[in-house]
């Protein structure tokens, strides 16, 4: 095991410890840290605190751990910064400047910065032993890939976090059994749940063929981003403020049937396919199958102040009671809907129907009434 400190600046290689005791022995002795001085030990991977032999025993002989004094903060982002220093010979001089960099709107910036780092070359798409020997050293055997070994941390991970649960409760309620019990049956019954699930340790598995049950693509990147489905796409400002908003995500497909509209949302974002056709002859399983997101600027006519303000009755709104109805039907609800309208659809029977759909289907709702004047922008 590798073991840090907190600025990642220097560490030390410690081989045949069996406790966390005696990691801290290591650290205390080279460090001249005084036993007087409490020190925590942490993940490097992701920071989570090791508090006692039994999640140490999980460990892989190959971790890295740091070691930190109690008012110090795990900062992942350093040791990101130096890795990619590390990699690059010519910009470890640059190391003092970053600092600088750094020194203010800090957690903005490394963020920025990790955003670099985790697009730079790494073995990331090797995945089994074979392919990659050096990544298993001081693993078991039984492990073949690399998505075995992720998927048993994370199983791991689950078991120590109900365990930890289990402690707490115990602890907080320990005068009261009968509420012990009761939040036990709690715990067991979602522990069963997670058996059920084998503790989400696929979602890290590359090879899972349904999307829905990975977060990495089959290269091992994970895709957090959202799968977006523009319906009603017009030229494209649903587009347009995704973009502003800064949310990871990606539209996979719009959809509109007017082709003026589509000719310019084509040449606004030509790498986006744009579906010319109308809403409603839409295969809705199929469509929404993988979407996380569908964002909507159906047709305000009909619920306009300036209309007639017909609302369902209004011709032009039967793409959008499709678009509510397939929602209403679909096996796997769309995680999130975003849908925007003039003034006055907040007091349509449109809207009381798509609420019905959506609070019939577990949605959260929120809606707004926004006008441009908030943002700054002109509006009469």
């Amino acid at each position: 095991m590798r073991i840090w400190n907190s600025s990642f600046s220097d560490s030390i290689e410690v081989r045949g410890v069996s406790s966390l005791n005696e990691v801290l022995d290591h650290v205390r002795n080279d460090y001249h840290v005084p036993p007087s001085v409490p020190l925590n030990i942490a993940l490097v991977e992701d920071g989570t605190i090791v508090d006692d032999d039994e999640y140490f025993g999980t460990l892989a002989r190959n971790s890295e751990l740091v070691f930190l004094s109690p008012w110090e903060k795990f900062n992942p982002w350093l040791r990101k910064l130096r890795d990619a220093f590390s990699r690059d010979p010519q910009i470890s001089s640059m190391e003092r400047v970053v600092g600088d960099f750094l020194s203010q709107k800090r957690e903005a910036k490394t963020k920025l910065l990790n955003s670099y780092v985790s697009r730079l070359p790494v073995n990331r798409s090797l995945n089994s032993r074979e392919e990659d020997p050096s990544w298993f050293q001081g693993l078991p055997g039984r492990f073949k890939s690399k998505d075995q070994v992720m998927k048993d941390r994370a199983r791991s991970r689950m078991r120590n976090y109900l365990r930890e649960t289990k402690e707490y409760l115990r602890n907080r309620y320990s005068v009261n059994e009968k509420e012990v019990q009761f939040s036990f049956s709690i715990i067991r019954e979602l522990t069963d749940m997670l058996k059920e699930r084998d503790y989400h340790g696929h979602y890290f598995n590359r090879e899972e063929l349904a999307r829905d049950l990975r977060l990495c693509d089959s290269h091992g990147f994970f895709t957090m981003a959202l799968s977006v489905l523009e319906l009603f796409s017009g030229i494209g400002g649903m587009h347009c403020a995704l973009k502003a908003s800064a949310i990871d995500a990606n539209v996979v497909a719009a959809a509109d049937i007017h082709p003026v509209a589509n000719a310019v949302y084509s040449h606004n974002f030509p790498s986006v396919p744009v579906l010319n056709k109308n809403i409603e002859s839409f295969d809705s399983e199929k469509m929404l199958k993988e979407i996380d997101l569908v964002t909507m600027s159906p047709p305000c006519q009909p619920f306009s102040r300036l209309g007639l303000q017909r609302g369902l009755v209004d011709a032009r709104t039967k793409s959008l009671v499709a678009v509510i109805e397939a929602f209403r039907k679909v096996k796997r609800a769309v995680p999130f809907i975003f849908l925007e309208n003039v003034k006055g659809f907040e007091e349509s029977s449109a809207r009381e129907l798509l609420l019905e759909v959506l609070k019939g289907r577990g949605y959260f709702v929120q809606e707004f009434l926004l006008s441009p004047v908030q943002f700054g922008i002109c509006n009469s």
